[in-house]
């Protein structure tokens, strides 16, 4: 008999126009991610993300989805998040600190006088 594992996809819940694009991704790298597990379906409702499997099947796949960057696991997403440079508009050659802060490269400019 299937059973539904239900996935908390935190933070990749947004409110705007690309919010289903993004829910989208994070299913197909899901399903990546459980290749080989048997499951009935996948779907998605309020906020959530359902996976229908026979239940002998949902520690190796609980396994594999915590290692999938969007699902609520926070010391997974900062591992990740650590191990790459940020490189945006905001911050070049940025990096996640062990404290969790982030560093970042900044000018530094000193403007003079019109007398001098």
């Amino acid at each position: 008999m299937d059973r539904v594992l239900s996935v908390s996809i935190g933070e990749i819940t947004l409110k705007g126009k690309n919010r289903k694009y993004f829910e989208d991704k994070l299913i197909s790298k899901m399903i990546r991610a459980i290749k080989g597990l048997d499951y009935t379906k996948i779907y998605k409702e309020q906020g959530k993300i359902y996976i229908e499997a026979k239940e002998d099947n949902f520690e190796s796949m609980i396994n594999k989805l915590k290692k999938v960057f969007g699902t609520d696991d926070p010391e997974a997403v900062r591992a990740a998040m650590a191990e790459k440079p940020i490189n945006d508009f905001f911050a070049r050659n940025g990096r996640i600190r062990e404290d969790g802060r982030m560093v970042h490269d900044m000018y530094l400019v000193q403007v003079n006088t019109p007398q001098e």
